[in-house]
């Protein structure tokens, strides 16, 4: 009995990771590139009907962190929590997500932006396969949202998928190189590994086109 309770859950294991992939491949039955809404009021900014928001039957849960700085020091802030449930929005983990992932650089009306729903279930299907593969899967967020003048201020692109909400850079605690070969098996938009004297991180966007570096 006890093993085909564990066979049943293994396999259902199984289906909902099968179903992360495919959402986070983009094989969504009416794809399209995510409308984000970011009107000057917070009703506008709050509009989740234009979410591509992914119809699998589970639960998606994620956990991050972030050291955010701002004029008064630094803090280490946390998420961790489930996001999605068969197919509707957990709208309270939602926010708090977008908040993890926001701009500390600007006034606090302007910091927190939506963020794309395949972007976090990336991250998702990242850190299930370091938790089911023996690894540490903690994943610290570097970057998320940025604003125009921010971006600009770190040498970002002027068409950097950041400015969106639609791009994401993190650090974890296995090789780079590892999480981008992951990350290029999903095929979704942008991957790309930097090293430099002092950063070591990974970029991860859900652009149209797929680009590796």
């Amino acid at each position: 009995m006890e093993k085909e309770k564990k066979e049943i859950n293994e396999s259902k294991r199984f289906a909902l990771k099968t179903l992360i992939t495919m959402a986070v491949a983009g094989l969504f039955l009416q794809e399209k590139i995510l409308p984000l809404a970011y009107g000057e009021s917070k009703e506008e900014r709050n509009n989740y009907n234009n979410l591509d928001i992914p119809n699998i039957k589970g639960n998606l849960d994620v956990h991050l962190s972030r050291l955010i700085y701002s004029k008064n020091g630094s803090k280490m802030e946390y998420f961790k929590g489930v996001y999605l449930r068969d197919g509707e929005l957990d709208i309270s983990s939602y926010n708090a997500i977008c908040t993890l992932l926001r701009d500390p650089s600007q006034p606090e009306d302007k910091q927190v932006v939506q963020i794309d729903i395949k972007l976090i279930t990336l991250l998702t299907g990242i850190q299930w396969w370091l938790r089911d593969n023996g690894y540490d899967d903690t994943i610290q967020v570097v970057s998320g949202y940025r604003s125009k003048n921010y971006n600009e201020s770190v040498g970002g692109k002027r068409s950097s998928y950041h400015l969106s909400g639609r791009a994401v850079d993190i650090r974890v605690k296995v090789p780079l190189d590892v999480i981008a070969n992951i990350a290029k098996k999903f095929g979704v938009g942008g991957v790309g590994v930097y090293y430099d004297a002092k950063n070591k991180f990974i970029h991860l966007d859900t652009g149209p086109e797929t680009r590796r570096w």
